[in-house]
């Protein structure tokens, strides 16, 4: 008899994104299936917009439980105390190192009725070196597709045989003809978070200018809401009259909730996704369940796995928006091979992606893991997530300070001084002793989120990358570990505008592993 309830955490709250609904949907086919199932839903620390989860599909048989948020120090030990009081049970950590400390902190004293999985969500390194850190406690891990398997894998080689590979379920809705293409724009969709660090949002803008551009009409939707949705709106408005020439159109629209994303799905040709890295998107999974044909970022993770190129969609490497454009146009000029690549979608998704099966799969790693021992937290290793404190293997890479040090000092030898900080994050708060000692002026700090820009941190004021221009820096520092190549990647304007780009981690260290950083000291206690 299997009847441990399974907790599943949601340290972020109920934002907009796939963790949110990858965990209601678990939750939900968890009660379907008989067992107790609970969502421990912590409240932002920011201001993103929660969705109201509460009225979603099988959510009357959920108990939601409401938590502190996670960057306040002051409330480490409530948390702890909300999932001691939810023992005995299967907890399922996500997405943040501070989620998995609360786990390690009731494996020290509760361990016999505590049962931790690691579920793989992306393809970053933050992820894999969080779970290698907190593998100890760890009973069994899940990665939704090959190559977060073999990444996880070379980061916890001893627990090769524990990481399962089970692809994300989706449900596989009607089968919605679309009208014929003659006469009417092809329908172009996104739906997620407006951010162009990692989902490349903005690109949407460019694209559109490439559509128009090659006599393509179109109807662009993107749903959503995040940092950049304000600079979206305003590219939107300064292309207003492109738009009305051309035929076309192009609107964001608020969030929805993710039950009622099929039917507006069914309403689309194609469903656009610009990421720089995914784990397994979600998104791409529901738009091909409903016979939309993906035209989607080639990332390292997860797309090759199920779109096969020209069969039951369309690939392009990421920030390549005039490819994305070319695959597009074939689309919206050539209907047969439209509505061929959406049925082959449709028939991937169900052949490969089957909700029940999905749930199958899981259900039996929660069993596997129920019949195991304990698994206590060493008493060696800290679980003090603590962005001052570069000891503990949890927070930056061993060596980021030996070689930010070595970085700042060539710098100031090269005289290619004053310098910004690209990244106003946890990174750069983990080294601050070492920005605070460097042997080169700091004049600004860049960082990709608007509601940011006209703060200060430690003094420098915070801005974004075009501001940076008009600054006295030579040269652009990137602090961070997690998201370094997206950056990379778009600091190559600033080279052309004359500035130095440097990088601590890549292999091509200027342009002419370990966790992730938490927010907070957390001194934890499991008592």
């Amino acid at each position: 008899m299997h009847d441990l309830p399974i907790t599943i955490s949601m340290p972020q709250g109920a934002t907009i994104g796939g963790i949110t609904t990858w965990a209601v949907r678990l939750a939900a086919g968890v009660t379907d299936a008989g067992r107790t199932a609970r969502l421990v839903v912590h409240r932002p620390s920011n201001d993103l917009h929660e969705m109201d989860i509460q009225h979603w599909p099988g959510m009357s048989k959920i108990e939601v439980v409401r938590a502190p948020t996670l960057a306040d120090p002051a409330d480490v030990q409530a948390c702890i105390r909300v999932y001691r009081d939810l023992l005995p049970t299967i907890l399922l950590p996500n997405v943040l190192a501070e989620s998995y400390a609360i786990a390690a902190a009731l494996a020290t004293a509760h361990s016999d009725v505590l049962r931790v999985l690691g579920w793989n969500h992306s393809d970053n390194p933050y992820d894999y070196a969080t779970l290698a850190y907190y593998e100890p406690i760890i009973h069994s891990f899940i990665a939704n597709t090959s190559r977060c398997v073999e990444q996880l894998g070379q980061h916890v080689p001893t627990r090769q045989g524990d990481i399962a590979h089970i692809l994300h379920g989706v449900a596989i809705p009607a089968d919605t003809p679309r009208p014929p293409l003659a006469g009417r724009p092809i329908r172009l969709m996104y739906a997620g978070r407006m951010e162009q660090l990692v989902k490349r949002t903005m690109d949407f803008i460019t694209l559109a200018e490439l559509l128009i551009d090659l006599n393509v009409q179109f109807a662009m939707t993107l749903i959503g809401d995040g940092p950049q949705a304000g600079d979206l709106d305003q590219a939107i408005i300064a292309m207003a009259d492109r738009l009305r020439a051309s035929g076309s159109s192009l609107v964001r629209e608020p969030p929805i909730a993710p039950h009622h994303m099929p039917k507006r799905w069914r309403s689309a040709d194609v469903a656009i996704l610009a990421s720089v890295h995914e784990g397994l998107s979600m998104q791409m999974l529901e738009t091909m369940a409903a016979g939309c044909v993906p035209v989607v970022s080639r990332v390292a993770s997860g797309t090759a796995e199920i779109v096969s190129d020209g069969n039951n969609g369309f690939t392009f490497p990421p920030g390549d928006t005039e490819a994305m454009a070319a695959h597009i146009a074939r689309l919206a000029s050539n209907e047969s091979t439209l509505r061929a690549c959406a049925r082959a979608a449709r028939k991937t998704i169900a052949d490969r992606c089957d909700e029940d099966r999905f749930l199958s799969r899981v259900l039996q790693v929660f069993d596997a893991a129920e019949n195991e021992p304990g698994r206590p937290w060493p008493t060696r290793l800290p679980i003090d997530m603590n962005g001052q404190d570069r000891s503990c293997r949890a927070t930056v890479p061993s060596d980021a300070a030996a070689k930010l040090t070595r970085l700042l000092d060539t710098i100031a030898r090269q005289a290619v001084g004053p310098i910004a900080i690209y990244g106003g994050g946890g990174h750069t708060i983990a080294l601050g002793d070492i920005w605070a000692a460097s042997p080169v002026e700091i004049v600004a700090v860049v960082d990709d989120d608007p509601g940011r820009h006209g703060q200060r941190l430690w003094g420098w004021p915070i801005m974004d990358a075009d501001s940076l221009l008009a600054t006295s820096a030579k040269s652009v520092v990137i602090s961070s570990w997690m998201h370094e190549e997206a950056i990379w990647n778009r600091t190559r304007a600033l080279a052309t505008g004359g500035l130095r780009v440097f990088r601590l981690y890549g292999r091509q260290t200027a342009r002419d592993t370990p966790v992730p950083v938490a927010s907070a000291t957390w001194k934890m206690s499991a008592t």
